[in-house]
């Protein structure tokens, strides 16, 4: 990291600490925007397979019954 780089981070470092506030583009915000992500890949996910399990038993209910109702 150059000399330059060095004193910008560390005076960010220090900004934060002193407001009590996590640095931008810190570790633990990366973390946390990582983990959001596969949170809301893996809801994301789940709902569109219980979607497809829904329409499935749809489609096997009306398989079964007929248009008026009586299972044959």
């Amino acid at each position: 990291m150059p000399p330059h780089e060095r004193v910008a981070y560390l005076q960010e470092f220090e900004h934060s600490d002193k407001h009590d506030e996590p640095k931008k583009g810190g570790l633990i915000e990366k973390l946390i925007a990582r983990g959001n992500k596969r949170t809301e890949e893996q809801l994301a996910l789940e709902a569109k397979e219980r979607e497809q399990m829904a329409a499935q038993r749809q489609a096997q209910g009306s398989a079964v019954t007929g248009a008026d109702g009586v299972i044959r």
